[in-house]
């Protein structure tokens, strides 16, 4: 079926689309890689930054991590302000900038050993930032992506802001894994948990590099043509599209919480809670995030053709069904079934994150389109996202079974696929 053009994508077409998607994912690997590189390393930031070594110091690390999500609305407002007045490129250059900083620092910080409670209080300040940072990152990656797409491969170019995620996690993986691989136990406890932090820094060079070399997205272009730019975007998105940020806020949940459950948290839970090798932990992780990484674009480029909403729903009714039987093979200490148990949310996901992001793009008006987004994702991915490792660590400790973090996973589908169900199809419409 032809695409219809709007007149802001007709008004001008980039010559690079695939540079701008390249410009875009290198900084969400940042993101990804600051995410993955904290939760991989908790078990050795629990006895660090905590004089607890049980369960209580990986609570309270998580919960770390967690309010690092609580300012992630504060980003998507400072940031979503900055792309939509100023342009979605100065948003991005500004917000890797920030998020690179921080993990930098993160690794040049003295233990609760040398300076005691300021140490732990130190970390949480440097979440924190990280958090706002983050708050315009993965939104604005996703917009830069799709506006600067052709029409009608939004979908598919859209997937890759996921893919790039899950690339972030797989490099904090390998980081981990080469750190176990060269360093003893005790090298690692004394100084060289830092390296994987501090290797930050040539993530952030190369992010900055690429962004300052590529234009304004076409449509932001043409919206400046046009003077059609809003000075007060959160107000307007707040006035005119709230139910569409209600809607975002509802699909994201399930992409929440299993993405941190099933990809990021699940290293911590084998080894803290099943009490599997680490070497198991960890290259069963991997394996699921390979195949997230490699079936995403699959269906991405599908759902350019058979919609946004069916992968969704589809997704949302997998996860519903398929989360218990998943978590009771991960427990059951077999590696083959702890690699199958994953694979099996990993596929959800790629369904779900095939689709996902492209259709909050193309749910929001150019003029508003970075701040509605933005507060609408990280306001889900907040709640649901920051909080699910340590809400899971917690339901595990309340019920004595270890396949309690399946009831998040059900639960957020289920809220997922009712919002699914009532949100329009925005396959084939023209970016307004």
């Amino acid at each position: 079926m032809k695409q219809t053009l709007s007149k802001f994508e007709s008004e001008s077409v980039r010559t690079h689309p695939r540079r701008a998607a390249i410009a875009a994912a290198v900084g969400n690997v940042l993101e990804g890689y600051d995410i993955g590189i904290y939760g991989y390393s908790a078990v050795i930031l629990a006895k660090l930054f905590f004089s607890d070594n049980g369960t209580g110091a990986l609570i309270l690390t998580f919960a770390v991590f967690a309010s690092g999500y609580v300012t992630k609305p504060l980003g998507a407002v400072l940031f979503g302000h900055i792309g939509d007045r100023y342009g979605r490129r100065l948003a991005l250059v500004t917000s890797v900038l920030l998020i690179g900083i921080c993990t930098a620092l993160i690794g040049v910080l003295p233990t609760q050993a040398s300076i005691g409670i300021s140490a732990p209080i130190l970390l949480t300040i440097l979440r924190l930032l990280q958090g706002i940072a983050a708050g315009g990152e993965s939104s604005g990656s996703a917009i830069f992506m799709v506006e600067s797409a052709p029409p009608a491969h939004r979908g598919l170019y859209g997937s890759w802001q996921q893919v790039s995620t899950a690339g972030g996690l797989l490099l904090s993986s390998g980081a981990i894994g080469v750190l176990s691989a060269v360093f003893t136990q005790e090298e690692i406890f004394v100084w060289a948990w830092r390296i994987p932090f501090l290797l930050a820094i040539f993530t952030t060079l190369g992010a900055l590099w690429l962004r300052l070399g590529v234009e304004e997205t076409p449509t932001f272009e043409a919206l400046e043509k046009s003077d059609a730019v809003v000075h007060n975007p959160l107000m307007v998105s707040i006035k005119k599209f709230w139910r569409e940020i209600v809607v975002t806020i509802g699909v994201a949940t399930i992409g929440s919480i299993g993405y941190f459950i099933f990809l990021m948290y699940m290293p911590s839970y084998l080894i803290a809670v099943i009490h599997v090798d680490p070497n198991t932990a960890r290259w069963s992780n991997v394996t699921a995030i390979v195949a997230f990484a490699a079936l995403t674009p699959i269906f991405g480029g599908l759902s350019d053709r058979v919609g946004r909403k069916p992968l969704l729903l589809g997704s949302c009714i997998g996860f519903v069904l398929l989360s218990f039987p998943a978590m009771y093979l991960i427990t059951q200490g077999s590696t083959a079934l702890i690699y199958i148990g994953q694979l099996i949310p990993a596929a959800l996901l790629a369904i779900y994150s095939g689709a996902v992001m492209t259709a909050f793009v193309e749910l929001f008006r150019t003029e508003v389109r970075y701040t509605a987004m933005a507060v609408g994702y990280n306001i889900s991915t907040s709640v649901f996202g920051g909080l699910a490792p340590l809400a899971a660590t917690l339901l595990i400790s309340a019920t004595g079974s270890n396949l309690a973090p399946a009831l998040l996973a059900i639960f957020t589908a289920l809220i997922a696929g009712v919002f699914v169900w009532f949100m329009r199809e925005t396959v084939r419409r023209p970016l307004q």
